[in-house]
């Protein structure tokens, strides 16, 4: 049973006069900690032109300038990208972009297991062999500077567009694109981008750069007329159009869990049209199969349908096959890389499956009663180490570390996952010495240790961990005790206007205590499906729980009334609309 926790956050009233928001939704802000004009306006805002402004990225005019006379000079640029679902955008985006105008470019794609993250030694030497003048990392690179030094004394240049946190500015990089640099002195107004914005955000200020040089001297473009094919009353390039690219923008933004404030929330709002209504037939291809055909897209739909298959392909094969999907209009070939992505994805699911299975198994056995569940798994692909990490975290509430067999029969690769109260990163990190790599955050961390030296981490760990019994009770932040009097169209509208939800902007919560409820029936193949009808103050509402059916009798069996956490949703059924009440947890009233 969670603890529910209502917040008790007060409203600036001025603020809401001056934005013209109601208290509800001031309150579901300033619950947010989001209590600032500029991202407010973001989060209501329908107009791509409120994103931050570009130009605003560290070197962005610098690398821009030198990738648009690579692109004149036809040299060989390559862009090195990243195995998820942001590597592939971000790759996507930058080899479409460059193709349509004229460069002689090829890209790569790590291979997880193999070279593992980033641009590494080899992928220069490569780039060598087939004498690349340029490279762009997407997604990479900030904390490639051995790599990128060595690129640079074999003639090499390196443009950097990353979004991961800055330790140290690659030296020999000719220009590091990253929103999270400190070290320039006006800095990027938002630094929660993914590496797919990022290369957006560079595609958009190189075409402008084309356009500029197109009005200029339209003769620099013989080399590279393919791109010349119209021009707008504005002499304008028609078709070096920015936002071709907001779907994949969208899709990496949620797929990597940025956060939904400030500009990321018009990103996503905006781009999950853009993805519904795509031009990219792989794209199309994916929505098909995921059975979201002409079905609205929307946070869950890419986060657990779409994501999930291109990210399946980087964790049990090569990044490569959902790339190709992308950048082919072959629909031979477009049917065969969807199919291979959608069994790659199956079979990552029954993998996960089967290794949480084993994970619950051995903490059932042996580790039920550690406060940081430290559990070796073996025969379990490492790619899929991470999502099993999750789901135990989840299932138990308590920080979690999975370990599984690396190529190197000795060492074993570990994904971890915590909770807000147990910084993973820092606990970790007292133990340094012990790891062959390490690095991470607060909530998540990875490395690779021997494995003889397991079971003394383990101990060590939970000797050092002071978390409470308190602790591992999972809480439920409650937005406010909403009465069903308030609730009609307009404010479930109004509600509705704040979509998209997700990572730190969460779907509100609403709470109401002493409620009156009758079961009308359980549905459903698993009965997990309930049916009812809520009383409150001699005000009726239909409601529905998901959830075990039979389990939710058997608790309220004998009982009257009822407190619920709920979120208001509209039911349409032959068409004829209603509000009903979606129950997220129930407890006796008592």
């Amino acid at each position: 049973m969670s603890n529910w926790i209502l917040k008790n956050k007060k409203v600036d009233k001025t603020l809401m006069e001056d934005l013209q928001v109601n208290y509800l939704l001031a309150k579901i802000f300033v619950n947010r900690n989001i209590d600032d004009e500029k991202n407010i306006k973001m989060i209501l805002s329908n107009d791509i032109d409120d994103l931050n402004d570009e130009k605003l990225l560290p070197d962005i005019e610098k690398a821009t300038e030198f990738i648009k006379n690579k692109i004149i000079e036809k040299k060989h640029i390559r862009i090195v990208g990243d195995y998820d679902i942001d590597g592939v955008s971000s790759t996507y985006i930058l080899y479409d972009a460059l193709s349509s105008l004229g460069a002689n470019v090829s890209f790569i794609i790590p291979n997880r297991v193999t070279d593992g993250y980033g641009i590494n030694i080899k992928i220069i030497e490569d780039c060598i062999k087939d004498k690349v003048d340029t490279i762009i990392t997407c997604d990479n690179g900030i904390s490639a500077d051995t790599e990128i030094t060595f690129a640079k004394q074999h003639g090499i240049e390196v443009v950097v567009t990353d979004h991961h946190d800055v330790s140290i500015i690659p030296k020999d990089a000719y220009a590091v694109v990253d929103p999270k640099r400190v070290d320039v002195e006006n800095r990027y107004p938002f630094t929660g981008i993914c590496g797919a914005v990022v290369a957006w955000k560079f595609v958009k200020y190189l075409f402008f750069k084309f356009n500029e040089e197109f009005k200029r001297a339209p003769q620099a473009f013989a080399r590279t007329s393919d791109i010349v094919d119209i021009v707008d009353e504005d002499h304008d390039l028609i078709n070096l159009d920015y936002k071709k690219y907001l779907d994949f923008a969208a899709l990496a933004t949620v797929g990597d869990i940025m956060p939904l404030v400030d500009e990321n929330h018009i990103i996503v709002k905006l781009g999950l049209k853009a993805i519904k209504e795509t031009k990219n037939k792989g794209l199309k291809k994916l929505i098909e199969i995921g059975g979201l055909d002409g079905r609205d897209i929307n946070v869950f739909s890419v986060g657990f349908i779409i994501g999930p298959m291109i990210n399946a392909s980087g964790r049990l094969k090569t990044a490569d096959l959902a790339l190709e999907l992308f950048i082919t209009n072959d629909d031979k070939k477009i049917n065969e890389l969807s199919e291979q992505l959608k069994l790659l994805n199956d079979e990552r699911k029954n993998a996960t499956n089967e290794g949480e299975e084993k994970a619950v198994l051995l903490i059932e056995e042996k580790y039920k009663n550690d406060k940081v569940l430290v559990v070796y798994i073996e025969n379990i692909s490492e790619s899929i180490a991470g999502i099993v990490a999750g789901r135990i975290k989840e299932k138990y509430n308590k920080p979690t570390i999975i370990l599984t067999d690396s190529v190197d029969n000795e060492v074993c690769k570990a994904s971890a996952r915590s909770i807000e109260q147990y910084d993973m990163f820092e606990n970790l990190h007292k133990h340094i010495d012990m790891y062959e790599k390490f690095g991470g955050h607060k909530l998540a961390a990875g490395f690779s240790i021997k494995k003889e030296k397991v079971e003394e981490l383990r101990k060590l760990l939970n000797e050092e961990c002071d978390l409470e019994e308190k602790d591992f009770i999972k809480k439920i932040y409650v937005d406010i005790e909403l009465p069903f009097k308030y609730l009609n169209f307009n404010i479930l509208s109004e509600i509705a206007s704040l979509e998209p939800f997700g990572t730190g902007f969460e779907k509100p919560v609403f709470g109401l205590t002493d409620v009156g409820y009758k079961i009308s029936n359980i549905y459903g193949s698993n009965r997990n499906v309930v049916k009812l009808v809520l009383n409150k103050d001699g005000i009726y509402m239909p409601g529905v729980y998901f959830g075990d059916g039979d389990e939710f009798v058997e608790n309220l069996k004998n009982v009257e009334n009822i407190n619920i956490l709920y979120y208001p949703t509209i039911n349409d059924f032959n068409n004829k609309q209603t509000i009903e009440i979606n129950i997220k947890e129930y407890k006796p009233k008592n």
